[in-house]
């Protein structure tokens, strides 16, 4: 390739190239197995994009073609990539063959594998069509039978050169400038289809409850249907209409529909539940169609029978504590597994009554097991439209610049600074900035965290068997894990069985603790082993009775406010080992499809200043008319009562060297006798130079004057090898310390400022050093003895 077409295709600086649209169409498959005892089987194509952390993303599912081995469905599909994905881009396409059951087909497929293949998009030419025609593999021996069926898809990717995104932790902190909440809700409650009926004779009474999940984890009712008499079918099209405030913030709505059997007493207190479904009102936002066909789920999907972590139905226990604001707010109980309050028992049913669910049930049972027509799967139909407002995020102007707290002054502005909006925030001031006096200096600050989280377990896809039938109970437990490995219990799915791509389509939700900073979600699948232990209850947790089927976990670190996370992720880490062996070709993994958002908000927090960096925000105090003390802090302890002779000796000696004194033999030669006070150095501005050789010689003690002595002359007669220094007797007597009046020693002679320094040691030593020379400053008193005088000093001390 020439210079100038290689510089034409490279990439300007700070972007890249990524697939942003895949078009496609899946044309027909052939010589697939039959895995029908009766007639052919009912193939249906899925269609998922690969991403480059190996996370999967639902294209497209084609119909189900009934009773044939050799489909042809001539689907097209076109998908737009979400600009959401930043660098994790789309490398690839899975395409997987399933026969559907009972008319029904899900991205989840089924137990019914009929081969599946993938298509490299990596090297792939923008706009040029490519088409495959692809081995499906991956099916079991048994099934296949030395088939090798084949699928044929056709391809066409486009690709943009785009400019690289900001790094994540940026586009975060941009994200919750702005806090945009739901406002105002108007819907409509249309119809119900397929029911189930719960009365023995005749049908059902449904009756409709319409609640909102609001930020802290109410559920709060905005609307109640009328009853209709014997209708599996209603149709109500009854509209509601509700407002809210900036400290509520609805999240989802939740339709619940009862069997209505008591005119004087609530449908929840007397009937038996048909069905909830819970949508977030994000989803509902324009220019979404206001249309909306919910499925309708068991029990497990009630806000008040939803399981906790054992298993076992109950309230959600929530402690709400009121901090003073009036607001609730939530405990860190919160981060116990114990398990939820149990309901309260609703009053025995009689005799008729357990005869009549028990027919019930039967009846149910036997139309699921012999029906041959088509099963419909109860529904709900409602329109909903929705209105935000959007509000600068409360505290957020502490995100950019922490604030120094030093006394009630600041406290009070903190506090009543208008762009940090204290009144519509969830959160209530830290108790340091409310304490009574001088708070205690510190650092206020605002940290972003998870305050809300709301999902959806779609379902699984190729678990493992963990039973002798090949087949397994699985449900899923889904937990919170914090930066520090705690965990916080958030759902527990109902038990799906004998299914290895279970569809639970169950909401999760919970408001999260303010002292949990939640940065992964965790999903455990586990396969239900109804032992004698487990039924009866051992002692023993349950969870380690039932077999472990797989484990997957998502980063939520940087999902930002309001954003939806809709994807599969691969599940790993099972015990249960493969039992059935496939052709080779394609390895099918075992993923779950979830759906996550998170609500973020900005939390207040209060560090307070190290004691030994206090000297760091400044104490203010008024120059003028408080001014410093001089005030000498005197320790008796420290003083010294007496001077020891010799050092009194010593000192003398030193100040009469730095003199001159020492040598001019002026003043007291007997320094122990008569042992006087230093006297006053003479300024070194011109150094005298003394001339021994022309000194008087009357001026000089006798002895001193060494160059008026003969030279040493060396003998060997032994007492002269017993004087000092090789010195003549005579003048070893005469240097003597202690041989008389005027007699000094050599050994004294030292140098002015080893004189000084030696005296400024010795005084250190006899007297406590000032204030102002202190190094650690004085701690400040607590808030219990604000109220006591201060002394003086103390505030020099601190300035």
């Amino acid at each position: 390739m020439d210079d100038s077409r290689r510089q034409k295709w490279a990439l300007p600086p700070g972007h890249f190239s990524r697939i942003y649209r895949v078009i496609g169409r899946v044309v027909a498959a052939r010589g697939l197995p039959n895995t029908d005892t009766r007639g052919k089987s009912d193939p249906y194509c899925v269609v998922k994009g690969i991403r480059s952390n190996n996370h999967m993303a639902n294209i497209w599912i084609t119909k189900a073609a009934q009773n044939t081995l050799s489909p042809h469905w001539e689907e097209s599909f076109d998908y737009m990539v979400p600009p959401e994905w930043g660098l994790v881009e789309l490398v690839g396409l899975k395409a997987m063959v399933f026969d559907a059951d009972d008319y029904h087909i899900s991205y989840q497929g089924n137990e019914d594998f009929l081969g599946g293949c993938d298509i490299d998009l990596s090297g792939a030419v923008t706009g040029r069509a490519m088409n495959f025609e692809l081995e499906l593999a991956g099916i079991p021996v048994n099934k296949a039978k030395g088939k090798k069926p084949r699928l044929t898809i056709v391809v066409t990717v486009y690709k943009e050169v785009i400019p690289k995104p900001e790094p994540l932790m940026d586009q975060l902190l941009e994200s919750v400038r702005k806090m945009e909440y739901i406002r105002e809700v108007v819907g409509k409650v249309v119809k119900a289809q397929a029911l189930r009926n719960a009365d023995l004779v005749g049908a059902s009474d449904p009756q409709c409850i319409v609640r909102v999940i609001l930020l802290n984890g109410e559920a709060r009712e905005i609307h109640r249907t009328e009853v209709i008499k014997d209708n599996l079918d209603p149709e109500w099209h009854e509209g509601f209409h509700a407002k809210f405030e900036h400290d509520e913030q609805p999240l989802l709505l939740v339709f619940d529909i009862w069997d209505c059997d008591s005119p004087t007493k609530p449908a929840e207190e007397s009937g038996e539940h048909l069905g909830s479904a819970v949508i977030p009102l994000l989803d509902c936002l324009p220019p979404v169609a206001r249309n909306h066909k919910l499925n309708l789920q068991g029990e497990t999907q009630l806000h008040e029978q939803r399981l906790n972590k054992n298993g076992i139905k109950g309230i959600e226990a929530k402690v709400q504590l009121d901090d003073g604001t009036g607001r609730p707010s939530l405990d860190s109980a919160h981060l116990s597994d114990r398990p939820l309050e149990e309901e309260k028992e609703k009053p025995k049913l009689s005799c008729l009554d357990r005869l009549t669910k028990a027919a019930v049930d039967l009846r149910e049972k036997v139309k699921s097991a012999y029906y041959l027509q088509k099963v419909e799967r109860p529904s709900l139909t409602v329109e909903i439209r929705t209105r935000t407002k959007a509000e600068p995020m409360p505290l957020q102007c502490f995100m950019d610049k922490a604030v120094y707290v030093a006394d009630e002054d600041d406290a009070k502005a903190v506090l009543k600074k208008p762009e940090a909006h204290w009144d519509r925030s969830m959160f209530s001031p830290p108790a340091e900035l409310l304490e009574k006096g001088r708070p205690p200096r510190g650092e206020l600050s605002g940290l972003q965290q998870i305050v809300f989280i709301y999902g959806t377990i779609r379902g699984a896809s190729g678990l493992p068997a963990a039973d002798d039938n090949q087949l397994s109970d699985p449900f899923c437990v889904v937990e919170a894990l914090s930066r520090t490995a705690g965990k916080l219990f958030l759902h527990r799915t109902r038990v799906i069985k004998q299914k290895l791509c279970p569809e639970f389509n169950e909401t999760f939700y919970m408001p999260i603790p303010q002292g949990f900073e939640c940065n992964r979600i965790m999903f455990s699948i586990y396969d239900r082993d109804e032992t004698f232990g487990a039924i009866v209850g051992s002692g023993v947790d349950p969870l380690e009775q039932d077999e472990f089927l797989g484990r997957a976990s998502v980063d939520i670190s940087y999902l930002m406010s309001g954003e939806k996370l809709v994807e599969d992720i691969p599940v790993s880490g099972s015990f249960v080992g493969s039992q059935v062996k496939t052709t080779t070709g394609f390895r099918r993994v075992a993923t779950i499809s979830i759906e996550l958002s998170v609500q973020r908000r900005v939390k207040p927090c209060y560090g307070l200043a190290p004691e030994d960096h206090s000297a760091v925000i400044p104490r203010r105090t008024h120059k003028v008319s408080r001014q410093p003390y001089s005030v000498v802090y005197a320790d008796p302890s420290q003083f010294m009562t007496e001077v020891p002779l010799e050092e009194q000796i010593a000192m003398n000696v030193m100040d009469a060297h730095s003199t001159g004194r020492l040598i001019k033999g002026a003043g007291q030669a007997d320094w122990i006798q008569k042992p006087r006070e230093a006297p006053e150095m003479i300024p070194e501005s011109k150094p005298q130079i003394l001339d021994v050789r022309r000194a008087k010689p009357q001026s000089e003690p006798p002895g001193l004057d060494f160059t008026q002595h003969s030279p040493v002359q060396r003998c060997d007669s032994l007492p002269i090898l017993h004087s000092k220094f090789e010195q003549t007797p005579a003048l070893f007597e005469m240097t003597q310390p202690h041989r008389g009046k005027g007699k000094l020693s050599i050994r004294q002679a030292f140098n002015s400022q080893s004189t000084q320094s030696i005296m400024q040691s010795l005084k250190g030593l006899w007297f406590k050093p000032m204030p102002d020379t202190l190094i650690h400053r004085k701690v400040e008193p607590s808030a219990s003895s604000a109220e006591k005088p201060e002394s003086p000093h103390g505030d020099m001390l601190l300035r």
